[in-house]
């Protein structure tokens, strides 16, 4: 089994026309397994591929954003959705629950001037207490 996997994925560097660049395993001509994609913009998603499709697969997936911002968790049809945690430029952090690309549900905000908010929130603002 083990070399059936080392003949069907392999390990290469791509230079994309448009200035991305995927560094990682292929299957066939396409991203497969462990790969590191650069966007020509500086965005960065580092984590599982399956087929050419980020997967998402693994808590330790990232995604760091031109902006400098960084999230780690899951998605769901290329938007932040289940368990995440983001980390912003500014220094504020987020850990906890994602529903369509927004913080919503049970979570921890810790801000970069010490401030902390735990709880419920919706579309990032706290509900009740």
């Amino acid at each position: 089994m083990i070399s059936l996997f080392l003949v069907n994925c392999r390990f290469k560097e791509i230079f994309y026309s448009n200035g991305d660049v995927y560094v990682g395993n292929f299957k066939e001509e396409l991203p497969h397994g462990n790969g590191k994609y650069t966007w020509s913009n500086g965005s960065i998603y580092e984590g599982d591929w399956v087929d050419g499709e980020m997967a998402w697969k693994r808590d330790e997936d990232r995604y760091r954003f031109v902006n400098g911002n960084v999230y780690t968790g899951n998605w769901n049809e290329d938007k932040m959705d289940g368990r995440g945690i983001m980390s912003w430029a500014n220094g504020d952090v987020f850990y906890g629950c994602w529903s369509n690309g927004l913080i919503h549900g049970s979570g921890v905000f810790r801000f970069a001037n010490g401030d902390v908010d735990t709880g419920n929130f919706r579309s990032k603002l706290l509900h009740g207490n």
